[in-house]
């Protein structure tokens, strides 16, 4: 005679979630911030070379590449985003 109050033996394990996306997306944004500084300070770079600003160039376009990787992040966030373009998402 089984009871069906009884709780399943087996569902009272822990089942460990896909562990792969979260981190890989985590992994994305560094790489998106630091690639955006990266190319805004290489920008501001040879503008202080061909301006002989040294380093104030480099620093703002660094600066300007930082901000666009926190915007990117930030639309990539975004719950409800379209993809459409309109911008209307």
């Amino acid at each position: 005679m089984s009871d069906s109050n009884m709780p399943d033996p087996d569902s009272s394990r822990l089942v460990e979630a896909p562990r792969g996306n979260g981190e890989r997306k985590s992994r994305a944004w560094i790489w998106i911030i630091l690639l955006l500084i990266l190319v805004g300070g290489v920008i501001g770079y040879y503008l202080d070379k061909w301006l002989h600003t040294d380093p104030w160039m480099m620093v703002v376009f660094g600066g300007f590449g930082f901000v666009a990787g926190v915007v990117e992040i930030g639309r990539r966030l975004r719950p409800g985003k379209s993809n459409d373009g309109s911008g209307n998402g």
